[in-house]
């Protein structure tokens, strides 16, 4: 998948413009060797990796902290801790092409629903969370008793 463009947005308050932290794009950020997107409730992390590889080459592991991820016999593409718990009974994993490029893309249950993330992944790039732009809600989404 190829980042989308970004729009510019007029909001009046360029203050939030930290020139450390990356401006996120669907939520998340792309980089060289993976893209991430999320809502409030999942992270979704697609990691490059060579064409044709099944998923008997990869060596997936993750508890509640951490994730390591990465092909068999080579170093791991991460090996670190998540930037907060999840929840590992609703995560899944799957090999899949975008665009003629082979991923690895993680569906990521985040135990924290009301809460963005600023990188999958501690010590990666971390995005600007104040420019996120937040789910579309409706009251129809609500439950009766939360709009009455």
């Amino acid at each position: 998948m190829k980042p989308p463009t970004e729009e510019k947005k007029k909001d009046g308050n360029e203050s939030d413009d930290d020139p450390s932290l990356l401006k996120p794009i669907l939520n998340g950020a792309w980089l060289d060797k993976y893209y991430w997107t999320q809502t409030l409730g999942e992270l979704t992390l697609s990691v490059y990796i060579p064409d044709h590889i099944k998923a008997k080459d990869l060596s997936i592991t993750y508890t509640s902290t951490k994730l390591k991820l990465g092909i068999k016999g080579q170093p791991f593409i991460f090996d670190g801790e998540f930037f907060e718990k999840i929840w590992t009974e609703d995560t899944l994993w799957t090999i899949k092409t975008e665009e003629g490029r082979w991923i690895v893309e993680l569906a990521i249950d985040k135990s924290d629903k009301m809460k963005w993330w600023d990188c999958p992944i501690k010590g990666e790039p971390k995005i600007n969370t104040k420019k996120i732009d937040p789910e579309n809600s409706k009251l129809s989404d609500l439950d009766g008793e939360t709009w009455q």
